[in-house]
């Protein structure tokens, strides 16, 4: 463990009490817990700061004192209580020093939550923003992250993101399909919407492949309907493809009495 110690401490009353006694409560914060308890009995702990026992009981005796002149007033002043936990003492306002961020800090964090970020959405896995995350509260990483998705928002109606743009790239190669001419925010939401789906990630460029090979999906149909890009990116297309439902088919024959026998593909089943 560490503890963080704070410049004003040299301007506290703390300084006006025997140096022992300071040391002690030096010792006290570098070996207490996350939670500002120091478990253990007299003996032990001051053996461990490397202290004459009576000098140890002495300093701590005056720590449990109040003081009216302490930069805080919690507990009067005391800066040390018994602890909950069993043998030893809690370090008054260990955790609420402790949570105390420096602007250098936050600074910090937000550049590495942003690094991790940027990371994350680079291998197309949103999850990975949370990895290496510093200890902080959880009120500063909810500024940052709220920062950072205002950031990532802004990013998003500048320009298409890396999964709109590999899609885009791949239908508009294809001399035989209509240019999408305009990538609006449906078509950015409906795209993202699909990446974060394993099994559209995973098929949809196959699933393209199949389409083209599809006379079908390609206008071969009793309504001259082809697929377009907005229906390639629907949820239920890509499953569709992969299933077989638009591969080649012998035509079905029908009859009328007025032209006989007609062979044709019906759309009912798009």
């Amino acid at each position: 463990m560490y503890a963080k110690l704070f410049s004003r401490i040299a301007q506290s009353s703390l300084m006006e009490e025997p140096i022992e006694t300071r040391y002690t409560f030096m010792m006290l914060l570098a070996i207490a817990d996350q939670s500002g308890d120091v478990i253990g009995t007299d003996v032990a702990l001051a053996r461990t700061i490397n202290l004459p026992l009576a000098t140890f009981t002495e300093s701590v005796k005056a720590l449990m004192e109040p003081d009216p002149h302490s930069n805080s007033q919690d507990q009067e002043g005391r800066r040390l209580v018994p602890s909950d936990n069993g043998r030893g003492y809690r370090i008054v306002n260990y955790t609420a020093y402790r949570a105390i961020k420096t602007a250098e800090e936050k600074k910090t964090y937000m550049r590495e939550y942003m690094r991790a970020r940027r990371e994350a959405l680079k291998a197309k896995d949103v999850t990975l923003v949370n990895i290496c995350k510093p200890a902080l509260s959880d009120v500063t990483q909810a500024e940052a992250e709220a920062e950072a998705e205002a950031e990532a928002e802004k990013d998003n109606t500048r320009q298409p993101d890396a999964h709109a743009s590999e899609v885009l790239s791949l239908w508009n190669s294809r001399n035989e399909l209509a240019k999408v001419r305009s990538v609006t925010q449906n078509r950015k939401r409906a795209i993202k919407a699909r990446m974060n789906d394993p099994f559209f990630r995973q098929n949809w460029k196959e699933a393209f492949q199949r389409m083209l090979e599809s006379p079908f999906l390609t206008g071969t149909n009793d309504k001259g309907w082809r697929a377009d890009f907005d229906w390639f990116i629907k949820p239920d297309s890509v499953p569709r493809i992969m299933e077989g439902k638009y591969d080649h088919k012998a035509p079905v024959k029908t009859y009328s009495h007025a032209n006989g026998y007609n062979e044709s593909t019906s759309i009912d089943h798009l």
